[in-house]
């Protein structure tokens, strides 16, 4: 971080990419807190009227050094007292006595993007710039308590903020999160000129100085204890439930730390954090499409990836070859959103929702999506036009989808997939004439099957048991009607190739009823073998993880981290458990053994 004088203001730049809870992140904090004691020095002589912070790197939660060391080395006390030091500079900024103005033409997300809303102004020079704290998609309260401050000043923003947690630079300013946003190329060749009409504004506005605190290590009031009327899913209404007070700039949310740092110790962030390290690696910064064609002949789109795309401003166009498939579509689509939405909020979404009767464009000029009544999909662009795999079911919040592509001229419509989606895993490697995810829960039903044969457990006490300890997803009985309704519809004559270290049952693979499996897991074989829920949860983590194991090893996808999550969003993988690596790795390496040679599957 460098910082110098300019006339009657301090300009400060901010070149660190790391979380500002990283190490390296403190490295930079410690300079800002430096930064402000010189800052409130020179103010007490009036040698300066304002401070202007420029954020000249993109900033993100997601790296792979905040991910290893949050893993491997950091205790949570550690990570309490860092998120403290923040709520106290961040309390030092907003009290200064002069006013810090933040300037910006890059992405800011998560932690930097609370500790720059101490500033008194923000600005941001490139309109194609995203803001926000992405945590918020898996309940997380924001460490700094920027959205409990917004909760008591506009209650509704809760549901703007949890629905579109990253926003542009254009919805930020209408939010009031940033002051003004500009696309302004040449900013810093008028940067004093335009830092002098700042000051300015500011001081006709009535800024008024404060007494500056003796140091940033100030002692911290006691913070009253809050009551929760209820439990909640998240920490996000948990805080909305909290009544309406002050917060005096000398206290320092002590719960909340707590909250924060208990919450970035579970597996749950840890996950996020890997799927959000590999996306930016994979992809960069995020991008929205402006204008997006869904054809609904044979089935409508998720409703939760519908909902983002409106949430973010996307005008989203419906159409089919029927009218009669057009209108049951219609109707679908506004059944769900009336019941999520407002009147209010559906009057202002209907203005970005079209629909017409007709066939779907040869080479369509605008990104056109197609999904069928077994969640495959279809992606065109112009001549470019992808097949694809949607992992998760049609209600789930989280969509992520499977594409298989190794042709780099495919670049921007898979690009396109992953803007729209939660996620996109390009499957490389062998060529199948079934999708990867099929074979992968083909596998997992082959294990369920052998599970309920040695354990003499039925398969509704089994469905019972997944359920229990969090495996929703294999536990469903309307996933597994759907599965094998897709069964059906496929020629399985021929042998599959192993998927790794694990071979087809045929018999299982044949299976066109769900009727089929209820009698074959009926069957007794051998002496029966320990069982329970803790023995299932076990057993299915081990399959998966050395599944993500093979499929790294022949090529399927290019790292560990990558197949895991894969893995993860194909089977359900409990959240509260993060990954199978993560589980395996805080189980220990010889309960992990004592699991994996439990499960081995018969292939045949």
């Amino acid at each position: 971080m460098n910082f110098e004088q300019h006339d009657n203001f301090l300009l400060a730049d901010w070149t660190c990419r790391h979380s500002p809870l990283s190490s390296e992140g403190q490295k930079e904090v410690q300079k800002l807190e430096e930064f402000y004691r010189f800052a409130c020095d020179q103010a007490a002589k009036d040698r300066v009227q304002a401070v202007l912070w420029i954020q000249k790197v993109p900033c993100y939660d997601a790296s792979d050094e905040w991910l290893k060391e949050l893993s491997d080395d950091l205790l949570r006390d550690q990570l309490r007292s860092r998120i403290l030091r923040l709520h106290k500079l961040q309390r030092a900024i907003r009290s200064s006595p002069i006013p810090w103005i933040y300037a910006t033409e890059k992405d800011c997300l998560g932690t930097m993007f609370e500790l720059m809303q101490a500033c008194h102004k923000k600005f941001v020079f490139e309109r194609e710039t995203w803001f926000g704290f992405p945590e918020f998609a898996i309940g997380q309260v924001s460490s700094l308590g920027w959205l409990s401050a917004q909760l008591q000043r506009q209650p509704s923003l809760a549901r703007t903020w949890t629905s579109r947690s990253v926003i542009s630079a254009e919805e930020a300013v209408q939010l009031g999160v940033m002051t003004a946003a500009l696309t302004w190329k040449d900013w810093r060749r008028h940067l004093i000129s335009w830092m002098q009409q700042q000051i300015q504004t500011i001081e006709a506005d009535g800024f008024v100085r404060k007494e500056p605190s003796p140091h940033v290590s100030w002692g911290e009031g006691l913070w009253r204890s809050r009551e929760f009327s209820f439990v909640a899913k998240s920490h996000i209404e948990s805080y909305r439930q909290i009544s309406t007070q002050a917060i005096p700039y000398k206290m320092v949310d002590r719960e909340l730390i707590d909250t924060a740092s208990h919450f970035m110790m579970q597996p749950l962030y840890e996950r996020w954090l890997k799927a959000e390290v590999q996306r930016l690696k994979s992809w960069g910064r995020q991008s929205i499409p402006k204008l997006i064609y869904f054809d609904i002949t044979e089935s409508i789109p998720p409703m939760a990836t519908f909902c983002r795309l409106l949430d973010r401003g996307v005008r989203v166009v419906v159409f089919a070859n029927s009218s009669t498939a057009v209108q049951a579509g219609v109707e679908k689509i506004f059944n769900h959103l009336n019941k999520r939405y407002s009147r209010s909020e559906i009057q202002l979404l209907t203005s970005r929702i079209a629909w017409f009767v007709g066939p779907a464009p040869e080479a369509p000029e605008c990104y056109t999506m197609k999904f069928g009544q077994y969640r495959e999909f279809y992606a065109s662009f112009r001549d470019v036009k992808i097949k694809g795999w949607a992992l998760s079911a049609q209600k789930m919040k989280r969509q992520t989808v499977e594409v298989q592509a190794d042709d780099p001229d495919l670049s921007s419509v898979i690009r396109s997939i992953t803007d729209v989606f939660d996620g996109a895993y390009l499957v490389r490697g062998k060529v199948s004439p079934y999708p990867l995810l099929f074979r992968v829960r083909s596998l997992a039903l082959q294990l369920l099957v052998y599970y309920c044969q040695d354990t003499r457990t039925s398969w509704s006490d089994m469905v019972e048991q997944l359920v229990g300890v969090g495996w929703a997803l294999l536990g469903n009985e309307k996933f597994w009607e759907k599965f094998f309704a897709y069964r059906s519809t496929l020629n399985l004559e021929e042998s599959a190739a192993p998927l790794g270290r694990y071979g087809f049952d045929m018999n299982i693979l044949r299976f066109k009823k769900m009727s089929d499996a209820l009698k074959s897991s009926n069957k007794k074989i051998g002496e029966a073998s320990a069982s329970g829920p803790g023995v299932l949860h076990r057993t299915l983590t081990s399959f998966a993880y050395q599944l993500s194991t093979d499929l790294v090893s022949e090529g399927y996808f290019a790292s560990r981290e990558v197949a895991d999550l894969y893995i993860s969003d194909a089977l359900g993988f409990p959240s509260a458990s993060g990954t199978p690596a993560i589980f395996v790795k805080r189980l220990g390496e010889i309960r992990a053994a004592e699991a994996r040679a439990a499960m081995d599957i018969r292939s045949v």
